[in-house]
């Protein structure tokens, strides 16, 4: 927009800096530059020395600022679409796996031996029991309270959000009751399916933890689907939960 066609320079990018949740910065940059250089034909910005890790001189001028997303936004469309680069990006930004295995026995108060965390997206294999990953999601919860968020504003809700859940409560009664989040592996453990979350019903609110492995992932979702279902029409049926979307 202000007539730049050119650098006659470095395209200089952070060591941190990650374009499409890549973990290496240069090749981050060299996507961006060839960002700049394939872009639409009004807005071509060709750079002319490659890529180079550093920072800004302080004789630097700001052409042009962009922010990215906020992070529930980032968050919701990574648990909605379960990306799993995505989440293994957020997890080294925030300290990797040591980090999360810190977060899960000194701030929640997991036994070490109760827990085992391999990868930041769940890849591989990850063990914690049902009983400890309901302390995850009871403690997720109180975290989004504090930020005056909910389940709902970074976990997908069945019936509704694009994704994992998109195609799962869809019937009218159904749709918005459940907000979870799925777990697949279709050759670890000989197949692994899980369900993390919390359902509405007419009654009242239930958390679940549903862990299932050695079987066939669709018929351990339908399984899931089955006692859900029967468990809010034991309660009165379903209930939509406060969703703008």
């Amino acid at each position: 927009a202000q007539g730049v066609k050119q650098v006659k320079g470095k395209l200089v990018v952070s060591k941190d800096f990650s374009l499409y949740c890549n973990g290496n910065a240069r090749t981050s940059g060299q996507g961006l530059s060839r960002i700049f250089k394939y872009g639409m034909s009004d807005s071509k910005v060709l750079i002319d020395g490659g890529v180079e890790l550093g920072s800004a001189p302080e004789s630097a001028i700001v052409v042009l600022k962009h922010d990215s997303e906020s992070l529930r936004s980032t968050l919701k469309h990574m648990l909605s679409k379960s990306l799993n680069s995505a989440a293994e990006r957020i997890g080294s930004v925030i300290g990797g796996v040591p980090k999360l295995k810190e977060i899960a026995t000194d701030d929640l108060g997991i036994p070490e031996e109760s827990i085992k965390i391999t990868s930041a997206s769940g890849l591989g294999q990850n063990r914690i029991t049902p009983k400890h990953m309901m302390k995850v999601l009871r403690a997720l919860g109180e975290e989004l309270e504090r930020h005056n968020l909910s389940y709902q504003s970074i976990m997908p809700v069945a019936g509704i959000d694009n994704g994992t859940l998109e195609k799962r409560f869809t019937s009218e009664d159904e749709k918005g009751s459940v907000v979870a989040k799925t777990g697949t592996l279709t050759h670890t453990d000989g197949g692994v399916s899980a369900l993390v979350g919390v359902m509405r019903s007419q009654k009242e609110d239930l958390y679940f933890v549903m862990f299932g492995w050695h079987g066939g992932v669709h018929g351990m979702r339908k399984n899931q689907d089955v006692l859900i279902k029967q468990l809010q029409q034991e309660r009165g049926g379903p209930k939509s939960f406060a969703y703008n979307h």
